[in-house]
């Protein structure tokens, strides 16, 4: 059986009972079409690369087209024989025209046979609506030009007229939209279903979101099915018992003085009935509820779609809370909104960061999006980006749309009237919960805000459609979240904002799970100048600061030490993590300086606190400082301290200072004692396994050093440890390269450089690249190679430390490689190419090739 593919009013595929309507971005979307709409053509490589990307360069279209076409493939043909859905080769691209059919060829087939019942219902919307590929707005337009050409003929016009006489009800009146319907495919199929296997579906959402036109299309979709159907709007109701009058209007019955009640069941009698009622929310509690009930119960062939800010809480009732656009779908009703205004604009590489921030800041509201298009006469995508400091300012109607609804005339207004729906009770609790910039469980709201019923609370704002819900995998545990623009409205709402912020400062100081809202605490704590509990969350996090906020720690670190602390160790610790902070940018001098500062402060310290001062100065310097200085640090540290710990830290760090020296012997010894020395479930041994891995390397045994980086990268991810985490990792792919195992050596690697460049650590990122070049070369992948080893020692020399003897023979063992693959002029202008690489250039470099 083949696949049939819509491309009118929008996308989706349907093979034996199964339908696609998500693909994974718009570029999957554009080649299904390019294909689909032309089946007996053989489309070259380099054609399709010049229609999707015209701007990218060919190397990295090339990787965009394999990507595309392998992410098309996939659901295309699951289950069937490979190609037999797409055909491709080096060359060529082509679709089985056996494989597929597609509403366009329907639509165009029935133009021919002048069936115009056919062209009707095929002709659902514009080609791809969203998408503005030059050949698809030509092709959208063709379309457009035979829909119109034949449908507005005499034979045409009654035919619209017999297609009106099938909604019985003759009163369908919907709200007039001039605008296309973007993103809602998947959503709006999922309610049709539940629409068939229940009487009641509430389509919940935060306002502007997008309720009230989904319905619209889908009460347009559906009203044919239904002897009567209406579309009733509520939000001008302020009592309940208003709505049997609205809908009393809505299908045209008399005003007259008998019960309207009775008036619209002996209306809705005769058969079946859909009616959408919009904007429910403020009649829910006033008896808005029990009158859906009641109707309910009198129509037994009734079925009712609401549009609601809050679940009525009835029974049968089935929830459908309507999320934010997809990420393409803003863009694409983003796009469309701001042509409406200015038909010349197009999204351009000058303009599509600022276009894709804003979309993104907007959280894919759909009336924050409209709102903010129609200010592109007045603000530049860079300035619209700039404004979404000041939203609620900002995105207001002006002009000659201000005359919408008032909750619709601006963000502030919709979010206004959600608020005003909650109890006082309710408003103090949701505001509370704006501390909160991560998900969060509910005992950890309980905790902040003092709220008992904490988790009830939050299923009633969740109800609401003010706060949202999800299971957090792999735990099981039920996270809520708010939308920033939420969390934003509610803020300067916070009654006692002091008390609540050192409740939340409190809740997270000793919390056994630091994530990111024990980041937001520590800001908390900065903000309101609380050094005691600034300092307090440097320890509470411990080796994992740096870790956790990644390039965020400096400036954190930096302002916590501007504040006073009474507790010494505190602040050498704190400084400690600053010195850490500067060697992951690479700033090694200035790290050592500023410990051997510290240290020097401490001189007169107890001995205990010497000891855990010298044992972390050693640490910064441990590869950088000359090695009589760290060595005599770590021997100092030795005879001041009897605790276990720090003692077997310095002495995993002795060891891995000899394993520089010939003195193997010596280093495994000291390993040896440090491994007697730490107790069941100490932190620091996985950097003991690191440094035992290096003794493992240095004496060629890659096996053991395998096993050993491979046990380490193990526990410091159970330790939460990301730095000695993506240390192991980093070597075990030079690792893998002694081994011969290329194809895993290559794998770790890229992983590793996406870990470096979560974190900025230049050093890291430099190493990952020359460790990548080897398993390049022995990939088959020798321009690459010659490329990435050119630009990592380049980079090296200059950013780190001169190249050593070592370093010089593996950079000449890899060029003597090369000249056996290439002829001495290709590898001279690969190297100079690649000496010439930035380090973001080198990165994509090593993505692409790969």
């Amino acid at each position: 059986m083949s696949w049939r593919i819509t491309f009118l009013g929008g996308v989706s595929a349907t093979r034996e009972g199964k339908t696609l309507s998500r693909f994974e971005s718009s570029r999957v979307v554009a080649l299904l079409a390019r294909l689909a709409l032309f089946p007996k053509r053989i489309h070259p490589r380099e054609e399709l690369m010049e229609l999707l990307w015209p701007e990218v360069e060919r190397e990295v279209a090339q990787v965009r087209l394999r990507h595309t076409l392998r992410t098309l493939r996939q659901p295309l043909e699951l289950g069937l024989p490979a190609g037999s859905v797409l055909i491709a080769d080096r060359l060529s691209i082509r679709i089985n025209p056996d494989a597929i059919t597609t509403d366009v060829s329907e639509f165009e087939q029935a133009l021919k046979q002048k069936d115009l019942t056919t062209v009707r219902t095929l002709y659902t919307g514009e080609l791809l609506p969203g998408l503005y590929d030059d050949w698809i707005v030509e092709e959208r337009h063709r379309l457009e030009a035979l829909a119109e050409g034949v449908l507005s003929s005499p034979d045409g016009v009654r035919a619209d007229r017999e297609e009106g006489r099938r909604n019985r009800g003759g009163r369908l009146s919907l709200p007039p939209y001039l605008t296309a319907f973007f993103g809602r495919e998947a959503e709006r199929e999922a309610i049709v279903t539940q629409l068939t296997r229940s009487r009641l579906v509430t389509l919940t959402g935060l306002g502007g979101t997008g309720k009230t036109r989904l319905s619209v299309e889908i009460l347009r979709e559906l009203a044919p099915s239904y002897t009567h159907s209406a579309f009733v709007a509520l939000g001008e109701c302020v009592a309940a018992a208003q709505i049997l009058g609205r809908i009393r209007d809505v299908l045209g019955l008399p005003a007259v003085d008998a019960d309207p009640l009775e008036q619209v069941c002996w209306a809705l009698t005769d058969g079946s009935a859909l009616l959408v009622l919009d904007n429910l929310e403020q009649l829910v509690d006033s008896g808005g509820a029990e009158l859906i009930e009641i109707l309910l119960a009198r129509l037994p062939h009734l079925t009712l779609l609401v549009t609601s800010r809050r679940a009525l809480g009835i029974a049968g009732e089935r929830l459908f809370p309507l999320e934010a656009l997809s990420e393409a779908a803003s863009l694409a009703l983003f796009l469309d909104r701001i042509q409406a205004t200015r038909p010349g604009f197009h999204l351009t590489t000058g303009n599509q960061d600022d276009i894709t921030a804003v979309c993104r800041g907007l959280e894919g509201i759909p009336l924050a999006l409209e709102l903010a298009a129609a200010r592109i006469r007045a603000f530049s995508p860079s300035e619209m980006r700039a404004e979404l400091q000041s939203r609620f300012e900002w995105l207001a109607r002006t002009g000659l749309r201000g005359d919408k609804e008032d909750r619709h005339r601006s963000l502030s207004a919709a979010l206004e009237w959600s608020w005003q729906l909650l109890s006082g009770a309710q408003q103090r609790f949701l505001a509370s919960l704006a501390l909160f910039r991560a998900p969060f469980r509910a005992a950890e709201a309980a905790s902040v805000t003092d709220q008992r019923d904490a988790r009830e609370r939050l299923e009633a704002l969740v109800a609401d459609s003010l706060v949202q819900s999800a299971a957090d995998e792999p735990s099981g545990e039920t996270r809520y979240t708010m939308l920033e623009t939420v969390r934003e409205f509610v803020l300067p709402r916070l009654e006692d904002s002091p008390t609540t912020r050192a409740q939340f400062r409190h809740h997270y100081l000793t919390s056994t799970r630091p994530d990111e809202n024990t980041v937001t605490a520590w800001r908390y704590a900065l903000e309101d100048g609380d050094g005691d509990d600034a300092y307090s969350f440097v320890s509470h996090l411990g080796h994992d600061v740096i870790g956790l906020l990644g390039t965020r720690a400096r400036s954190f670190l930096e302002q916590t030490l501007v504040l006073p602390c009474t507790d010494m160790r505190l602040r050498m610790l704190a400084t400690h993590r600053l010195a850490e902070s500067f060697l992951r940018a690479n700033e090694r001098t200035k790290a050592i300086a500023l410990m051997d500062e510290a240290a020097a402060a401490l001189e007169d310290a107890p001995a205990a606190l010497l000891a855990e001062t010298l044992s972390y100065q050693a640490h910064i310097g441990l590869y950088d400082a000359p090695y009589e200085k760290t060595f005599g640090l770590l021997d100092r540290c030795l005879g001041l301290t009897t605790d276990p710990f720090i003692r077997a830290e310095t002495l995993s760090m002795k060891g891995g200072l000899l394993c520089q020296t010939p003195d193997f012997e010596a280093a495994q010894a000291l390993f040896d004692e440090a491994g007697r020395l730490y107790a069941p479930g100490d932190h620091g041994q996985h950097r003991l396994l690191i440094h035992r891995a290096l003794l493992a390397r240095r004496l060629r045994d890659y096996e053991e050093a395998l096993r050993l980086y491979q046990t380490g990268a193990e526990w410091a991810k159970r330790a939460e440890d990301r730095m000695a985490f993506k240390v192991a990792l980093s070597n075990t792919v030079d690792i893998l390269g002694y081994l011969g195992r290329w194809e895993e050596a290559q794998q770790a690697g890229l992983t590793c450089l996406d870990l470096e460049e979560a974190f900025g650590d230049r050093h890291n990122l430099i190493l990952v690249l020359w460790n990548l070049a080897h398993p390049f070369l022995k990939l088959g992948e020798p321009g690459h190679a010659a490329k990435l080893i050119a630009a990592a020692s380049t980079l090296w020399a200059h950013e780190v430390r001169p190249l050593t003897e070592e370093d010089l023979e593996e950079v000449e063992g890899i060029r003597t490689e090369l000249r056996s693959l290439l002829d001495e002029a290709t590898l001279a202008r690969l190297w100079g190419e690649g000496e010439m690489l930035t380090l973001k250039e080198a990165i994509a470099l090593a993505r692409v090739a790969s």
